[in-house]
């Protein structure tokens, strides 16, 4: 909230808090006491204590407005022990001193006032406490229904009426909750869903945090790690599905957050049972990771970071194995490699990079890179820049290949937002990708 300060230079027009002291002052009282407290579930209210000649007086008030009026006349403020369970600070893990704890966290409110919103630990993953900290939009509705069950316990019901093409709109959230305790672990998040009518939504899990990143890699907007299950192969849409998400939680690691978004338009119901949240050990594997904003430039085209920023995009990318494999080639380096493991495919399965094309408007970039095929129907290596025209060069390789250098170049017009690069197995068979090498040639157009 934009509160002002007993420092702040007096507007022309001052604010409604101005007016409220005036007035009660005039009625030779004043503000006693203000008492925060919860109206429901995570909405907070305040109480306000007047004191004037004919005694004490308590009324309701917004909670903004009962802060900018104890700027102005300091009052004591007491907060209710729940909110205060849910929403205060350990002072100890912001520093040595007193001094320095509200020193970082009042850096904190300049450069990362979501991080002051969040929850202390993940709770209510279940709905026993109504819907707090759960937050649903694009829906028509979101109530508990005791019917549909998967335990016995009640269900979310969300119901969707999308009269119009909304793409993958989110339609429903849980606040982000401090990762305190859970740096330097493996989590896993595992949500139960059912539907009828549309298709089962994507859970995502997604982590916030001053991430540092690799020398030399820089990003559009503050960087964010997320997974999701966008990838899962979902048979039957009306029985209960886990959808389980496992990541590395880095020590950086601020907040933890979780959300669902829809993976088509419909209309129909979706039932969620909840969120089972917990540890686990590196022996469960971990699910595909994306950094949640675009590079500036393209990083680990040598696979030393495994697949990080590397997504997998396919309509049914559970018929392909994808990884990393130091065997494949002679000298040991790491390759990446995707390979069907059906034997009749009409699907297909891309390995790519999407990067800002904000250094390289007016420039031509090159692309190089080795790749190797077993038994395949087809492999597309491509370059191509998605707005705003979507103009790409290609390399397509059939059947049986050995390592080869493959080499493309693009234009990268005025006006362009990304291009996108990588290498596609349409059907069956294999491919092995190592090599990756980036130019820009400079004054092309």
């Amino acid at each position: 909230m934009d509160l002002p300060t007993p420092q702040t230079q007096p507007s022309a027009e001052e604010d409604s808090s101005e007016l409220l002291v005036w007035m009660i002052h005039a009625l030779e009282g004043r503000v006693e006491e203000i008492a925060i407290e919860e109206l429901y579930e995570d909405l907070l209210y305040a109480r306000v204590a007047l004191r004037s000649q004919h005694g004490r007086h308590t009324v309701k008030a917004r909670l903004d407005d009962a802060l900018r009026l104890a700027i102005h006349e300091q009052p004591p403020i007491h907060i209710a022990e729940g909110v205060f369970e849910h929403l205060s600070f350990t002072l100890a893990d912001y520093g040595q001193t007193q001094e320095q704890q509200l020193a970082t966290l009042e850096q904190l409110v300049l450069d990362a006032p979501w991080l002051l919103c969040s929850r202390r630990e993940a709770d209510n993953l279940d709905f026993s406490q109504g819907m707090r900290g759960w937050t649903s939009q694009n829906v028509s509705s979101a109530l508990l229904d005791t019917h549909i069950t998967r335990n016995g316990k009640p269900t979310l019901a969300l119901t969707l009426q999308q009269e119009k093409a909304m793409g993958r709109v989110g339609i429903l959230s849980y606040q982000s909750f401090r990762a305190d305790t859970y740096r330097r672990k493996r989590v896993r998040a595992t949500a139960y869903l059912r539907a009828d009518g549309v298709p089962q939504p994507i859970f995502s899990m997604g982590l916030e945090g001053p991430f540092s990143f690799p020398t030399g890699l820089s990003t559009e907007d503050r960087p964010s790690y997320t997974t999701d299950s966008e990838t899962m192969q979902i048979v039957d849409t009306q029985v209960w599905m886990p959808h389980a998400l496992v990541m590395d939680i880095p020590q950086e690691t601020l907040t933890i957050s979780f959300d669902f978004r829809m993976r088509e338009q419909g209309n129909g119901t979706i039932w969620l049972d909840g969120i089972e949240f917990e540890t686990v050990d590196e022996g469960v594997p971990l699910t595909d990771t994306h950094v949640g904003s675009r590079p500036l430039q393209p990083f680990n085209l040598d696979f030393s970071h495994g697949l990080l920023f590397w997504d997998v995009k396919g309509e049914a990318v559970w018929h392909y194995e994808r990884g990393i494999d130091t065997s494949a080639a002679p000298d040991s380096s790491p390759c990446a490699f995707v390979r069907s493991t059906s034997a009749d495919l009409a699907s297909r399965c891309t390995l790519q990079q999407v990067v800002s094309a904000q250094h390289y408007q007016g420039k031509s970039i090159r692309l190089h890179a080795t790749i190797k095929t077993v038994s395949a129907r087809r492999v597309h290596f491509f370059v191509k820049r998605r707005f705003p025209n979507g103009e790409s060069c290609e390399e397509i390789i059939s059947g049986t290949t050995d390592w080869t250098v493959y080499r493309l170049t693009l234009p990268i017009t005025v006006g362009s937002s990304d291009f996108v690069f990588g290498v596609t197995l349409d059907g069956t068979g294999q491919f092995w990708l190592k090599n990756v090498q980036f130019q820009m040639e400079e004054g092309v157009f």
